[in-house]
């Protein structure tokens, strides 16, 4: 997967049922579709969360990409 880096992404864990529905609502409810998405545990995913400082195997919550800067818990 290539994302460009100006477009946000939010990582999420792909094997959680409601991490999954957030992310069909936000599709749904987005208007300019600029959002891009990519699950914790694939490898894009894992190389973000290393480039942005966390582990590898980081699974308690959503992780929002945006500016060069990472977003996660209240600050996402």
């Amino acid at each position: 997967m290539v994302v460009d880096e100006k477009d946000p992404i939010l990582l999420f864990d792909g094997v959680c049922n409601l991490c999954n529905g957030a992310v069909q609502f936000i599709i749904k409810k987005e208007k300019a579709q600029e959002l891009k998405f990519a699950p914790l545990q694939s490898d894009h995913g894992k190389t973000l969360l290393k480039k942005y400082g966390y582990p590898e195997d980081y699974l308690e919550g959503l992780v929002l990409i945006e500016g060069k800067k990472a977003f996660s818990r209240s600050s996402a």
